[in-house]
């Protein structure tokens, strides 16, 4: 009976013994780091360990750096990652490094890393990071830097980054046009009058060698402005005058998206036809600065004219932006005279569908139009959208408040001659009334009875 409980104990030491066996560590990296202006004589290294670590059998690691004389430098520690200081760093030397694991059960070495010492090293990132804007190259930027270390040490390559100010997606350029031991790069294909972030790191530039620095501070510039790259979204909008024979005409124009610069004006033209012969008159609208002096415009729209124009007036209106490098292309507008307006879309149908209002119509016929465009008009509002010639059915994009009581139209457009409307009625969302019907008495009440009458609520009112 003794004998068999001394088989089983020494049973379980020889398996405790094979579960504690040293095992070989494995996944070392190592990484000697810039210091001032030279790399550090310091290697700090990590590795990863496939034994355990317990009480009866600890395990004790030492980190070995072994130069090209032959001398070596260790450190030793009970964790899985460690530094060996060699004074001076050898630059341009073969280094070998390894470490060994040892318990009470033996031990166990990793692989040997034979590397120049180049392959292990991190500098800084470049400094003095700058963007440089120059005025005749709107759409690119001139990058400089300044090497974190003498190439005596570390020849470098580069590696960019930029992004909008405001974006979260930084863009990099490739690698490969990134070429070694450069100090400066153009960044091409910009937009113009946009700010820029931007951000350099740096590596050894042989192949295979170092490790990525962090990344530089980042720098931040404008490019230029450049002319106005597209003609501007002009529209007209028309109501009955006081006189049933003028029409009330608003010029309106939005604020481009993307304007290549500052807007200071738009540059009018208008053409007042009576018979053969047309009037012209011209007219520059300087717009506000406090209002366009920035680099992200909201898509506001401004009043550019209004004009009383006769029914039996034919009237045209061009329109190009200005700033401070050129002008754009011109739009052009047109409205013939009341009785020669060509025949409205067909079959207009707007209705409230998920949060928007839908709208959808036929063609006018017999004509070839080029675009058509949807006008919505409530709440103090105007507002536009164009569509291509092929849509019969879309969804306002633009803003459309709820409870708000809108006119929707739609025009049929010729080479920016303009159809008769097309108009319905709606809201996107209804809510209660906001007054309800003024009653009164007609006519003096009877015993049993009483005749009411109102007047009807207006739309805007409900």
């Amino acid at each position: 009976m003794e004998m068999a409980r001394e088989m089983l104990m020494l049973a379980a030491l020889m398996l405790t013994a094979h579960a504690d066996y040293v095992q070989p560590p494995v996944n070392l990296s190592c990484v000697a780091l810039q210091e001032g202006s030279s790399v550090s004589g310091t290697i700090s290294c990590e590795w990863r360990d496939l034994g355990t670590q317990t009480k009866e059998f600890p395990t004790t690691y030492t980190l070995c750096v072994k130069e090209m004389s032959g001398q070596v430098s260790s450190s030793t520690t009970r964790t899985t990652r460690a530094q060996v200081s060699l004074g001076t760093y050898p630059n341009h030397m073969t280094l070998e490094i390894w470490v060994q694991a040892e318990n009470n059960l033996g031990t166990a070495e990793s692989e040997h890393l034979r590397k120049d010492s180049g392959w292990f090293v991190k500098t800084n990132p470049p400094s003095n990071v700058s963007l440089i804007s120059e005025q005749s190259f709107p759409t690119s930027l001139l990058l400089r830097w300044t090497p974190p270390i003498n190439k005596s040490y570390v020849r470098l390559k580069y590696r960019i980054r930029y992004a909008p100010v405001g974006e979260h997606t930084w863009i990099y350029v490739p690698e490969e046009d990134t070429s070694e031991d450069i100090l400066s790069f153009r960044l091409q294909n910009l937009q113009p009058f946009t700010l820029y972030n931007f951000q350099v790191s740096c590596k050894n530039a042989r192949p295979g060698h170092g490790y990525w620095s962090e990344w530089s501070d980042i720098g931040t510039n404008s490019t230029p402005e450049a002319r106005p790259p597209r003609k501007p979204d002009v529209w007209i909008i028309i109501s009955q005058g006081n006189n049933t024979k003028i029409r009330e005409v608003q010029i309106l124009c939005k604020k481009p998206l993307k304007p290549n610069g500052r807007i200071i004006r738009y540059d009018l033209k208008l053409t007042d036809y009576r018979g053969t012969n047309g009037s012209m008159q011209q007219e520059m609208v300087f717009i506000n600065s406090s209002i366009t002096d920035s680099r992200f415009y909201n898509r506001d729209i401004t009043v550019l004219k209004r004009v009383l124009l006769p029914d039996s007036q034919t009237f045209r209106v061009s329109v190009s932006a200005v700033n401070s490098v050129g002008q754009s292309a011109a739009a052009f507008l047109g409205v013939p005279e009341r009785a020669r307006e060509r025949p409205p879309v067909e079959d207009l149908r707007v209705w409230s569908h998920d949060g928007r209002l839908m709208v959808e119509w036929k063609p006018p016929r017999g004509s070839k139009w080029t675009e058509f465009v949807v006008e919505w008009v409530g709440g103090g509002q105007k507002n536009w959208q164009r569509e291509k010639w092929i849509t019969t059915r879309t969804n306002i994009t633009g803003p459309v408040e709820r409870c708000v009581f809108y006119t929707v139209s739609v025009y049929a457009m010729w080479d920016g001659w303009r159809s008769r409307a097309a108009s319905v009625e709606a809201f996107l969302e209804e809510g209660a009334p906001n007054e309800a019907p003024l009653v009164r008495l007609n006519d003096v009440p009877g015993h049993t009875e009483a005749h009411l009458v109102w007047d009807h609520t207006p739309p805007e009112k409900l």
